[in-house]
């Protein structure tokens, strides 16, 4: 299984606004959480958090997190495992400073869930 590593215009559009070195900060650990959700989901999942739970209808779960880029950067983004294709996918939704993730994981969640959101309860 490979992962696949996407991004939405909105990271996109984060990302060209980060000084070079923050930009370099941010792809290098965008790399390591991409490989550690290939090689070693413990690790992974350690060095991710969630601001808040997402209660998803249906008894789905949300794959939704947040990942440090270095002290005052986080990053957005959601981890899915795609059996059809046999791959994993790591989706890169928002970077974002420090101060600003929870809002930015908030506004993320409803975005991506927006069918499906029952609520977010503190994690």
């Amino acid at each position: 299984m490979n992962t696949v590593v996407q991004t939405t215009e909105t990271f996109r559009e984060h990302l060209a606004r980060l000084s070079p070195t923050d930009q370099a900060r941010v792809k290098q650990s965008v790399k390591r959480l991409a490989d550690l959700f290939m090689s070693n989901r413990q690790a992974f999942y350690q060095r991710v958090t969630r601001p808040m739970a997402p209660k998803l209808k249906g008894g789905f779960h949300s794959s939704l997190y947040v990942a440090r880029a270095g002290l005052k950067l986080r990053i957005i983004l959601a981890a899915d495992d795609d059996p059809l294709f046999d791959r994993s996918i790591v989706t890169l939704i928002a970077v974002t400073r420090h101060e600003e993730s929870r809002k930015a994981f908030e506004t993320a969640a409803k975005w991506l869930y927006s069918t499906r959101l029952e609520g977010l309860t503190k994690s």
